[in-house]
């Protein structure tokens, strides 16, 4: 399977009710929060990187600094966490109808590594065979 057939689909849309700013736009070290994880998901070994945002989608979009990354809009964020999925598998499926496999993360899951995707990915084309 080729690197191309898999992809990562990154959840921000959110709207952090609860902390009443944008999570996703929050400090990082010298970036964000969700830059960091698309700089994490563009380091491992999986291909094509999609990020599905919602909530203050203008923002949030301008704030991603990598351009090969694939922003969908999720108009129905408010609807929860799976609206959110589904957009984005639904998208991933039509950009890119060869996809073997989609692994999904969070915005905020900042303590993630390439190596721990890497490990995933290897696991699951291990399982393919």
């Amino acid at each position: 399977m080729h690197k191309h057939q898999l992809a990562i689909l990154i959840l921000g849309a959110g709207g952090s009710s609860r902390l009443g700013q944008a999570k996703q736009l929050l400090s990082f070290g010298v970036s964000t929060m969700l830059n960091r994880i698309v700089d994490v998901a563009l380091q491992s070994k999986v291909g094509n990187i999609y990020l599905v945002l919602g909530a203050s989608y203008d923002e949030v979009k301008s704030s991603i600094v990598d351009t090969s990354v694939h922003i969908i809009h999720n108009k129905n964020w408010a609807n929860g966490l799976s609206t959110s999925i589904v957009t984005g598998v639904n998208e991933i499926l039509q950009q890119a109808p060869s996809t073997q496999g989609i692994l999904i993360m969070l915005g905020d899951q900042i303590l993630i590594l390439p190596t721990h995707i890497n490990q995933v990915v290897q696991v699951f084309l291990a399982e393919k065979l």
